[in-house]
């Protein structure tokens, strides 16, 4: 994980209908609305699980913007992602404190279209077996729409928090921050030293890094290494440190720590 420079504000997605552009109406809000209207009137869909959370919010100007913001990298593991998921941190349907244990309606539905509840996910980090519908938080709940932003929360949002606090590397291995046990849930959660779709990823990752460090330390050229391969080793391991870079969080604890 690494900060997310997120945007404070959402993109300006207006409401239209029929061709007819209502001005000073934003999508998010209209759609907002609507939800809280059909929860006023029948909550039952909510609690059954079978209300539908639309897209006429904005979805696509939104997962872009957020693209924009943090990289096209998932926001929890880090791993390199074409698209990706819209990531409703709070889930919006349905919650459960813990993996194994049944789900709890109705979610966080009344921020099913904020800006700020909202990130891009892999597929993987967002299914079931990892943080899908799982929001543990130390009592009590914040139930109510007026203190759920009270919740001392498990899971690190990495838009409003430094993931560094808590989750750092030893090369490519994942490790709890003085062996903390926020830091350890996460990378339990996340499967961060398990999966196989992220563990031989962030290790070529490393050492692809370390590779071309060794190149771009050289003072002169030398054998297959010209001026122009020495420049474009420079020029990777710059990008390579950047948030927006696949496995950035990984690059910059091993920085700081001296160890590569």
């Amino acid at each position: 994980m690494i900060r997310i420079n997120k945007d404070p504000y959402p993109p300006d997605v207006r409401y239209t209908q029929n061709g007819h552009a209502f001005k000073g109406h934003i999508k998010w809000r209209v759609a907002e609305a609507s939800m809280l209207a059909d929860f006023r009137n029948d909550p039952q869909p909510f609690l059954e699980g079978k209300y539908e959370f639309g897209r006429s919010y904005g979805y696509v100007e939104f997962r872009n913007a957020l693209e924009r913001c943090q990289g096209p990298k998932c926001c929890f593991c880090e791993k390199p992602i074409s698209g990706g998921q819209i990531e409703h941190f709070r889930p919006k349907a349905a919650w459960k404190q813990a993996n194994g244990t049944p789900l709890n309606r109705p979610g966080y539905y009344w921020l099913a279209y904020r800006w700020d509840n909202m990130l891009i996910s892999c597929g993987e980090c967002n299914a079931s077996g990892q943080k899908g519908n799982l929001f543990p938080v130390v009592d009590p709940r914040g139930a109510a729409h007026s203190h759920c932003r009270d919740e001392v929360k498990t899971i690190i949002n990495p838009a409003e928090e430094d993931p560094s606090i808590w989750v750092s590397f030893n090369l490519d291995q994942p490790v709890a921050v003085n062996d903390d046990e926020r830091g350890k849930e996460n990378i339990r959660i996340f499967k961060l030293k398990t999966r196989a779709d992220i563990v031989p990823m962030r290790r070529d990752r490393l050492e692809l890094y370390q590779a071309q460090r060794d190149i771009a330390s050289l003072s002169q050229p030398f054998g297959p290494f010209d001026a122009s391969k020495i420049a474009a080793a420079k020029h990777f391991i710059r990008k390579a440190q950047k948030n927006k870079h696949p496995f950035a969080g990984m690059i910059r604890e091993n920085i700081k720590k001296g160890i590569i």
